[in-house]
C-alpha cells in the first residue's frame, strides 16, 4: 500500500536559484518521507513535519514559493500550513520528474499542478502531505491527514458524519471512538477532494457512505445523485493508516 512503509529521508530542505532542492539548515521543515509502490510507479507520496514556531515571512523567498495575498495577510498558523503544503508538493514534483515545481491555486482554492501531473495536498497541525501522479488514467486524486480528535469532539461529530451502520462496520477494527470518527471524517474528506472537480459542488458527509472495510482500506459509495453527476463510478477505495495522533487517508482511482 502506498501509505505504508515509506522510504524515510530525514533532511532539511531549501530551493536553489534554479528551483531544485538542496539540503538546508532551516528548522521549519523536517522529517521528509517519500513513498512509491512498484505497482504504481507513476504515483509518489511525500510528507514532512513543519514547525509553526519557525515560521517567518522570509521563508516564502527562501523556498521560492508564490504566496497569495490572502495567505500573506493570514495568521501565522495559516501561513505555515500553506507554505509547508507547497514545499512538500515541490519536493514530490521534483522526485517524480517534473520540470515545473510550481503549484498554483484556482478560484476555489484547489491546487493547480503542472500540465501532465495531478495531485492533492493536505496538512494537520504539524504534518504536510502531498500525492502526485503522472498517470492519465487516474482521474480521481484526494489525500487528507487529520489529528486524532478528542473524546469531546468525537462525541459531537459522530452522528453528523456517519450512520450507525457505518460505525458498525468498524466494530472489530480495534480503533478507539476518537480514531473511528477521525478515520471516517478523513476518508470522506479525501473522497470529496478527489471528486470535487467533477461534482463541482460542496458535498456534505451524507454524500457518501462506508460500505466495507478490510485491513487498511475501506470502500465508500457515493449517494446516487452525486454519482449521476460525475457520470463515472460510484464506489471508491480509500487507503488509510491510523497512528496514535494522526490519521491519513488516500483515494486514487
Amino acid at each position: 500500500m502506498l501509505l505504508s512503509k515509506p522510504h524515510i529521508e530525514k533532511m532539511r530542505l531549501r530551493f536553489s536559484p534554479s528551483g531544485h532542492l538542496e539540503t538546508d539548515s532551516n528548522r521549519f521543515i523536517s522529517d521528509v518521507e517519500t513513498s512509491k509502490e512498484h505497482a504504481f510507479p507513476s504515483v509518489l507520496l511525500c510528507r514532512c513535519q513543519f514547525d509553526i514556531s519557525q515560521m517567518s515571512n522570509q521563508l516564502k523567498e527562501h523556498y521560492d514559493i508564490s504566496v497569495p495575498n490572502d495567505i500573506q495577510q493570514a495568521v501565522t498558523k495559516r501561513k505555515a500550513e500553506y507554505l509547508a503544503g507547497r514545499v512538500v508538493s515541490k519536493w514530490a514534483l521534483e522526485r517524480i520528474g517534473s520540470k515545473s515545481l510550481h503549484v498554483g491555486r484556482d478560484e476555489d482554492r484547489k491546487p493547480i499542478f503542472p500540465i501532465g501531473f495531478s495531485g492533492s495536498i493536505s496538512h494537520s497541525q504539524n504534518t504536510a502531505i502531498c500525492v502526485v501522479t503522472t498517470n492519465e488514467h487516474i482521474k480521481y486524486v484526494g489525500i487528507d491527514v487529520e489529528n486524532t480528535v478528542s473524546n469531546k469532539v468525537a462525541n459531537e461529530l459522530k452522528h453528523l458524519i456517519a450512520s450507525n451502520h457505518e460505525f458498525s462496520l468498524l466494530r472489530n477494527s480495534g480503533l478507539s471512538i476518537n480514531q473511528k470518527v477521525t478515520l471516517i471524517f478523513s476518508a470522506k474528506e479525501s473522497l470529496f477532494k478527489a471528486i470535487y472537480p467533477y461534482a463541482n459542488q460542496i458535498l456534505g458527509f451524507d454524500s457518501s457512505s462506508i460500505i466495507s472495510i478490510k485491513n487498511n482500506s475501506l470502500e465508500l459509495k457515493l449517494r446516487n445523485d452525486i454519482a449521476d453527476k460525475i457520470q463515472s463510478q460510484s464506489v471508491f477505495k480509500c487507503e488509510f493508516i491510523v497512528e496514535r495522533e494522526e490519521v491519513t487517508t488516500l483515494v486514487l482511482s
